[in-house]
C-alpha cells in the first residue's frame, strides 16, 4: 500500500469490468497502484464506504447499473473521490449521464491505450495533491482567522480598560 508523504494514497478501485478488462486493469497498474477490482456494484459500494479509495473506475455498460448511476452513488459516499468510466461504446447519451449524474473526472475508450490511462491517472493524483493543500491552506487559514479575531477581542477590552482608566483620570 503506497501512500505519498501529503497523506494521498495510489488506490484505485474499479468495478464493472470484465474478467479480461478487469485481468488487464491489474497487471497494467499492479507496479504503480494498489487495484481493487469488483464485478459486483454493490460489493464495490460497500468497499468504498469502508475503504478510503481516490480514484473508482467503473465501466459504463453493465448489468443491473450503468457506469453513470455507479458513480453518482460514489459521489454521493466521497464527492472528493476523482472518478474515470470507460466505455466501448460511442453513445453520447451514456456519456452525457455519465458526467452529468457521476461526475466523472475522466473518460476513457475501451481498449484503451495504457500510455493514456497511466497519464489520466497521474493527472488525477495530481488534482488530488492540489486539491488538498487547498484544503490544508483554507484550514490554517480559518485557524489563523480565528486566533486573530480573539486577539481582536482583547485588544479591544484592552482599549476598553484603558479608555475607562483614562477618562476616571480626566475627570475625576
Amino acid at each position: 500500500f503506497f501512500q505519498a508523504e501529503d497523506g494521498i494514497r495510489d488506490n484505485v478501485a474499479s468495478r464493472g469490468l470484465g474478467d479480461v478488462y478487469k485481468r488487464q486493469l491489474q497487471r497494467v497498474l499492479r507496479n504503480d497502484y494498489q487495484v481493487h477490482a469488483f464485478t459486483d456494484a454493490n460489493t464495490a459500494l460497500e468497499f468504498f464506504q469502508n475503504s478510503p479509495t481516490q480514484i473508482v473506475i467503473s465501466d459504463m455498460k453493465m448489468p443491473k447499473i450503468n457506469g453513470a448511476e455507479f458513480l453518482s452513488r460514489i459521489v454521493d459516499i466521497n464527492n472528493r473521490c476523482k472518478r474515470v468510466v470507460l466505455t466501448g461504446y460511442a453513445d453520447t447519451e451514456l456519456a452525457k449521464q455519465a458526467i452529468n449524474e457521476g461526475k466523472i473526472s475522466a473518460y476513457l475508450t475501451k481498449p484503451w491505450e495504457n500510455v493514456e490511462l497511466k497519464a489520466t491517472l497521474t493527472t488525477l493524483i495530481d488534482e488530488l495533491r492540489t486539491e488538498n493543500k487547498k484544503l490544508s491552506i483554507i484550514k490554517h487559514l480559518k485557524l489563523d482567522n480565528k486566533r486573530l479575531s480573539a486577539n481582536q477581542t482583547s485588544m479591544v477590552k484592552v482599549a476598553n480598560f484603558i479608555q475607562t482608566d483614562h477618562d476616571n483620570i480626566v475627570n475625576p
